[in-house]
């Protein structure tokens, strides 16, 4: 038996409530047999409430996006409730995706010290 990327083709939005974003969020494993396929081939929407960063780390929610938006695929990220997007993370999002909505709760501290 061979080991196969589990792919969800016809997804369109992805909810994701609390998640924990971690090196290699929402890819395939890079030592498995489909290191560069996508897992959502066809996600428009991907909504992240209230998700878990590391020091407001966004690098993987940026390298998933660089990753589905390779080939011209237009992927929209939604992003709320507690959570923190310092100015520069926001610039470089926005020129992944086709439309970034970024409403936090409240607008909580920086937690990198970098934007307040």
């Amino acid at each position: 038996m061979t080991e196969e990327a589990i792919v969800v083709p016809n997804l369109k939005t992805l909810h994701l409530v609390n998640p924990i974003v971690f090196s290699g969020f929402l890819l395939p494993d890079p030592g498995g047999p489909n290191p560069g396929r996508k897992l959502l081939p066809h996600l428009e929407w991907l909504e992240l409430e209230d998700p878990e960063l590391g020091l407001d780390d966004w690098d993987p929610v940026i390298t998933y996006l660089t990753h589905q938006t390779s080939d011209g695929q237009d992927v929209s990220l939604n992003a709320f409730g507690e959570v923190h997007m310092c100015p520069e993370v926001v610039e470089e999002i926005e020129d992944l995706v086709k439309v970034l909505t970024y409403t936090p709760v409240i607008e909580p501290e920086c937690p990198s010290g970098n934007c307040f």
